[in-house]
């Protein structure tokens, strides 16, 4: 299983990724794939290495809509509103 980042920021041709243990890694935007924003999750692509400048990231667009889901279900609890 590979590592995955959730997008923290991207700002003037930089890319800050959150990884699981709450560490930061900026890389260069361009290694994320077209259309990445803040918030999503992303993974390196298969012989990728996070050291390298020649990584690539992928969109998990699985592990972004779960992570969408449970922030929105935290929110509408703080809300005081029931979710689905």
């Amino acid at each position: 299983m590979s590592k995955s980042y959730i997008v923290d920021s991207i700002h003037s041709g930089v890319a800050r990724l959150e990884d699981p243990d709450g560490r930061f890694l900026e890389v260069p935007s361009v290694q994320l794939p077209r259309g990445a924003r803040d918030g999503h999750v992303v993974t390196p692509v298969a012989g990728g290495d996070t050291e390298s400048d020649s990584v690539r990231f992928a969109i998990d667009r699985a592990a972004t809509e779960q992570r969408k889901k449970v922030i929105r279900a935290k929110l509408d609890t703080l809300r005081g509103r029931s979710t689905p």
